[in-house]
């Protein structure tokens, strides 16, 4: 699994920086250009990171890299340790659910997350 530095101070460069050098450490076979899109939409994190948060980065590096891309299934498996240790927010619950039916050809597409910024209905 991925180690995940604070990026809560940072300015939106250096940490992007440093989420591309956390995925690019446990995952050299994904490109830098994927890298840096899945650590573009990535939010800051401090010393206190939730499994949603984490939760978040490995689901932005799935949709960007694709079933077909040799770390997929590398990447599937963190994400569902994750899973296993626990999720709170029941969007990302049903959004790895959907992740799950996907990676076992019961349904077609990847599913999409939907965003609770800005609102109470997160939990």
């Amino acid at each position: 699994m991925m180690k995940f530095e604070s990026t809560d101070v940072l300015e939106f460069d250096e940490a992007l920086e440093i989420v591309s050098k956390e995925i690019e450490k446990e995952y050299p076979l994904i490109s830098k250009e994927d890298i840096e899109k899945a650590a573009a939409l990535t939010s800051y994190v401090d010393d206190k990171i939730t499994n949603d948060e984490k939760f978040l980065r490995y689901y932005y590096l799935l949709k960007i890299i694709g079933i077909n891309h040799d770390e997929f299934y590398h990447v599937f498996n963190d994400l569902f340790n994750l899973y296993e240790l626990g999720l709170e927010d029941k969007n990302n619950i049903e959004v790895m659910k959907k992740i799950i039916e996907y990676v076992n050809g019961t349904t077609d597409s990847f599913p999409n997350i939907k965003s609770n910024i800005g609102t109470q209905e997160s939990n």
